[in-house]
């Protein structure tokens, strides 16, 4: 494997690791995270922030984060909200405060009385997590019955499992957007969130906000995923990277910036964090934190478009 340098003004410190976790971090069918957990730990140990991206709820992000045996920011339900967690606390599925949630859209109860009326108005059976409950989640994903219960606990989001057509999806994005709301397709199902709510305005919220941007403000950012659904996130990073999805492809994401890994979803992952783990600090105090300049040299692993 090819070794390059990420280099950095030593006044700026370590870059900062946006990573989404389905079928990126974690395997897309099996969603272990057994290949990715030693690396994981040892990109935190060694000072480097690392943000879960995803469309899963705090619930589900919160009981990952114990398995995993860390506890990190997140971002959830696709930019819905961040969340900020207690340093001393350990990540606790059960607890209600063992962090800050700092909500960036509508809460889920009015989203899914909109979908209710979207139900009535367009004649489609939208079968939301909601009203399939855990033991359709269950029925559907494979998920063991607490992780669907997980799944359930939207609060700025409503996922549905209905597969419709062109023009139900044409009918039902005029819909939402005429009330304030948006649709997205992710790897399996529908979210409907709150217009603009997306990863990316939630990573430069990290980045710039209040809440967040005295602890990564000033720290090259980087971004890695696996899908169509990560390309916003992508595009707020200082540097994007993209393994290959299941079925062995690059999605259709067209950045400048966006380096492509060869290898797919967790195997793909280990490779940009052996890297990120293998770099130096600069000795250079010239670069500012979202300069273009500095920039991970590109790889043998790594193609760009």
């Amino acid at each position: 494997m090819t070794k390059f340098r990420y280099k950095v003004s030593a006044a700026t410190g370590k870059c900062v690791l946006f990573t989404d976790l389905d079928g990126t971090l974690l395997d897309f069918e099996t969603y272990s995270f057994s290949a990715s957990q030693p690396y994981l730990q040892r990109l935190i140990a060694a000072g480097i922030p690392v943000i879960f991206c995803s469309s899963k709820t705090l619930a589900e992000q919160l009981s990952l984060m114990a398995a995993m045996e860390i506890h990190v920011p997140a971002i959830i339900e696709n930019g819905g909200a961040i969340y900020l967690p207690y340093t001393e606390c350990p990540a606790d599925p059960s607890a209600e405060d063992c962090g800050t949630l700092i909500p960036l859209g509508p809460p889920a109860f009015e989203i899914q009385s909109l979908m209710f009326k979207a139900e009535q108005q367009l004649g489609i059976e939208l079968k939301s997590y909601a009203q399939i409950g855990p033991a359709g989640i269950v029925e559907l994903t494979g998920l063991s019955f607490s992780d669907a219960e997980r799944a359930g606990k939207r609060c700025f989001s409503e996922t549905f499992t209905a597969t419709i057509d062109l023009d139900q999806q044409l009918a039902l994005q005029h819909f939402f957007s005429q009330r304030g709301l948006q649709m997205q397709c992710g790897g399996r199902f529908h979210t409907v969130t709150g217009k603009g709510v997306d990863k990316g305005n939630a990573v430069r919220r990290f980045l710039l906000g209040p809440e967040s941007r005295h602890r990564f403000e000033r720290q090259p950012s980087i971004g890695i995923g696996d899908g169509p659904n990560d390309a916003a996130m992508l595009l707020a990073v200082d540097q994007a990277f993209l393994v290959k999805n299941h079925r062995q492809q690059w999605a259709e994401i067209d950045l400048p910036h966006l380096q492509r890994i060869e290898s797919t979803g967790p195997a793909g992952w280990i490779e940009l964090a052996e890297q990120l783990l293998a770099t130096e600090l600069s000795d250079s105090p010239k670069s500012p934190a979202h300069s273009h300049q500095d920039r991970l040299k590109m790889p043998s692993w790594c193609r760009r478009k």
